[in-house]
């Protein structure tokens, strides 16, 4: 017994860091810009996206708790090697969903807890 559970330790060890990383998107419309990391060294677990056009940012943690910021001091610049997130397509980095919609980009954590970033504001996810 004690075998196997060593055994699943390490798969599951050897195992996270391949699904770990980071991710870089923007809608169909490139206002939104969005970065997921997941076990980055020395960057925290989360999803974070901003909008240039009004300048504003949200970054979800993997507990579910957000940080909204406005004003152009909240953005920067996306990597080149962002891929376009197609509208009603998801990507997926660790705990984390974003979902591309005509309505902006929708991004949670398991618990269901998130939010909806815009062009007219950040709603709050259950």
């Amino acid at each position: 017994m004690r075998r196997l559970a060593l055994a699943v330790l390490l798969l599951l060890a050897t195992a996270v860091p391949a699904l770990a990383g980071g991710r870089w998107f923007h809608s169909p419309s490139l206002n939104i810009g969005c970065e997921i990391d997941w076990h980055r060294p020395g960057i925290s677990d989360r999803a974070y996206c901003q909008t240039y056009r009004p300048a504003r940012s949200v970054t979800l943690s993997r507990t579910g708790a957000l940080r909204i910021c406005s004003g152009v001091g909240c953005i920067g610049d996306g990597p080149e090697n962002a891929f376009t997130l197609r509208y009603g397509k998801a990507t997926r980095l660790g705990p984390f969903r974003c979902l591309s919609l005509a309505t902006g980009m929708r991004c949670t954590v398991p618990s269901g807890r998130g939010f909806l970033l815009s062009r007219s504001g950040v709603e709050r996810l259950p």
